[in-house]
C-alpha cells in the first residue's frame, strides 16, 4: 500500500503531519500527528519516511527582488509563488533529514479535486470557503497557475468574479484556455449549482493543506516546487537502518533476557516441588527416619573413630603402666570405658577386682596417681563379700587423657 505523508504548519506555529495511502478505488486520509516544530527528538523520529512540507505563500506575476526578502519557484508559469525566506530556511532546516521538497500551503487546491475525484477533468477551478473570502484554485491542463481570493457574500458576485477571470485569461493569457468545471472542497455561504462537492475526509484546512502536500509527490499534478530536497535526505535510510538494529538488538536482549528468567523460575519452581515432595515423603515414612536417626549416629561413631585414629593414643602406655604397677596379690577382674561428656579425648575409665587386704589396693591406687596419663583417681568402693571373708573386691575409677605428646 502507497503511503504519501504532507507536513502543514498549524495557526500556533506547529507542525500537522497527515499520511494519505492509495487504496483500491483511490486514496483516503491516514494517520494524522501533531507536535511542536522545535522537537528534535520528534522531528529525529519520522526515521526514513520521506516528506513534503507545505508554507503559506503569494501567487504574483513577476520574480521577487534579491531584496525583498522572499524566494519563488522559477519555472511557475504565468504566476510565480513566493514565499518569506526566513520562514523557508526554518522551517525546511528543520525537516532536512526527510524533506523532498516545500511546496506552497493551497496545493491542496489543486491535488485533492484531482486525486479524490473518481474522474477528475484536467482542467479546473477549486472553490475554499476561508471564512469571510472565499478561495480560488485555478489548475490548467493537471497544471497547478495560481489561486485568489475574493469575497463569497453570494453566488452572483462569486460568479462575476469568475466572469472577470475568464475575460482575464482570454485576453491577457490567450494559450491557458480558462477552465469551466467547478470543484468544491467546503461548504459555501451559498449554494452553487454548476460546482461538485468533493469529500476528503476532513474539514480542518491544517489538515487539507497537508494531505494536498503529500500528494504533490505522485507526480500526475504539476505543483509549483519552491524548494527542492535538501542532501541530507540520502542520511535518512541509513539512520533507520542504525536505529533498526539498536531496537532488533534490544528486543533480542530483552527476550533472551525474558527466556533466561522464565527457564530460571521454571527450575526453582521444580526444585521446590521436588524439596516438598522430599520434606512429605520423609514426613509420612518413619523407616526412613529411623535409617536417618542411625545414619547420623553412625556418623558421629566414625568422627569420633576418626579423630582417635588421626591422634596419638595413650591406650598402649596405659594398659602397660596398669601391668607393671599391679602389686602382688591384686588382681583385675573388669575394665570399662566411656568418653567424658563434651571431649573426645578424654575417657572415664573404671577397674573392678580383688585383693587379699585394703593396703594392696590402696598401694595400686598411690601407683596409679602417679601416671602422668591419670587423673582423678579415687576408690569408689571396697568390700569383702562371699563366704572368706577374707577377699576385698574393689572398684577403682579414673580419668584417662589419650592425646598426650
Amino acid at each position: 500500500m502507497k503511503k504519501l505523508s504532507g507536513i502543514s504548519l498549524t495557526d500556533d506555529g506547529s507542525f500537522l503531519s497527515v499520511t494519505v495511502r492509495r487504496v483500491h478505488n483511490g486514496w483516503e486520509k491516514g494517520r494524522v500527528q501533531h507536535w511542536p516544530a522545535s522537537s528534535y527528538v520528534r522531528n529525529y523520529l519520522l526515521l526514513h519516511r520521506p516528506v513534503n512540507l507545505v508554507l503559506p505563500g503569494t501567487w504574483e506575476r513577476r520574480q521577487p527582488e534579491d531584496s525583498s526578502g522572499n524566494v519563488a519557484d522559477t519555472d511557475a508559469v504565468p504566476f510565480t509563488i513566493t514565499t518569506n525566506e526566513t520562514e523557508l530556511d526554518h522551517f525546511s532546516g528543520l525537516l532536512r533529514n526527510n524533506l523532498d521538497a516545500t511546496y506552497p500551503d493551497d496545493a491542496f487546491l489543486a491535488t485533492l479535486p484531482y486525486y479524490f475525484h473518481e474522474n477528475p477533468q484536467d482542467s479546473f477551478i477549486t472553490l475554499f470557503n476561508e471564512g469571510r473570502s472565499c478561495r480560488l484554485g485555478i489548475v490548467i491542463d493537471r497544471r497547478f497557475v495560481t489561486s485568489l481570493s475574493t469575497n463569497c457574500e453570494s453566488e452572483s458576485s462569486l460568479k462575476g468574479f469568475l466572469e472577470r477571470l475568464r475575460l482575464f485569461f482570454s485576453t491577457r493569457l490567450p494559450h491557458h484556455r480558462f477552465p469551466a468545471v467547478l470543484y468544491q472542497l467546503s461548504r459555501l455561504p451559498f449554494e452553487i449549482s454548476e460546482a461538485e462537492f468533493i469529500e476528503c475526509g476532513s474539514d480542518d484546512p491544517a489538515v487539507l493543506k497537508a494531505m494536498g502536500g503529500a500528494l504533490c509527490s505522485e507526480g500526475t499534478m504539476t505543483v509549483p516546487r519552491i524548494r527542492d530536497a535538501y542532501p541530507e535526505v540520502n542520511f535518512r535510510r541509513f539512520r533507520s537502518f542504525i536505529v533498526a538494529t539498536a531496537l532488533l538488538f534490544v528486543g533480542i536482549t530483552a527476550v533472551f533476557s525474558f527466556a533466561l528468567s522464565m527457564r530460571c523460575a521454571f527450575l526453582s519452581r521444580q526444585v521446590e516441588a521436588a524439596r516438598s515432595a522430599y520434606l512429605n515423603l520423609l514426613e509420612n515414612n518413619t523407616d526412613i527416619r529411623k535409617l536417618i536417626t542411625t545414619g547420623d549416629e553412625l556418623s558421629r561413631k566414625v568422627l569420633r573413630i576418626n579423630r582417635r585414629v588421626s591422634q596419638p593414643s595413650t591406650w598402649g602406655p596405659f594398659l602397660h603402666q596398669i601391668g607393671t604397677r599391679r602389686p602382688d596379690g591384686l588382681f583385675l577382674e573388669r575394665m570399662g570405658s566411656e568418653p567424658v561428656p563434651g571431649s573426645y579425648d578424654r575417657f572415664r575409665i573404671a577397674l573392678a577386682g580383688w585383693c587379699k587386704t585394703e593396703t594392696i589396693a590402696t598401694d595400686f591406687i598411690k601407683k596409679l596417681n602417679a601416671s602422668p596419663l591419670l587423673s582423678e583417681v579415687t576408690l569408689s568402693s571396697m568390700e569383702r563379700t562371699g563366704k572368706d571373708r577374707s577377699i576385698c573386691r574393689f572398684k577403682i575409677l579414673c580419668i584417662l587423657s589419650t592425646n598426650q605428646r
